[in-house]
């Protein structure tokens, strides 16, 4: 199931590879802030990355209440921006996804392990 936000992007890969980009700089900037450590180990070795579905917004906030204390985190919601800048009346249309990290793999839970590739 995708979210209702990810739905109306109608497959447009353009703009969910947006809304991905724009939650992972978004949290390693966080990270880099909250989490100095773990960022500059980050810039000195290759990092596994992953993009996952949750089934619902819910599920979503709740992997950022709980990350967030650990890792750096962003929540990224779709605007209905246009290619010059301007946005749409219909305002935020919704949650399209969680940039998290840099984390270890030991740090990642059982919730995270459990969500299926976003494909």
């Amino acid at each position: 199931m995708l979210l209702p936000a990810v739905k109306a992007m109608n497959g447009n890969r353009g703009r969910m590879i947006v809304q991905g980009g724009h939650g992972f700089v978004h949290a390693l900037w966080d990270a880099e802030k909250r989490f100095p450590d773990t960022y500059a180990a980050y810039r000195q070795q290759t990092a596994f990355k992953a993009a996952l579905a949750a089934a619902d917004e819910q599920t979503i906030r709740d992997l950022h209440f709980k990350y967030s204390q650990i890792c750096g985190v962003s929540l990224v919601n779709e605007s209905g921006s246009k290619m010059d800048g301007a946005v749409s009346d219909a305002g935020a249309l919704g949650l399209t996804c969680l940039g998290l990290g840099p984390i270890h793999v030991d740090q990642t839970g059982d919730d995270l392990k459990a969500l299926k590739s976003f494909l």
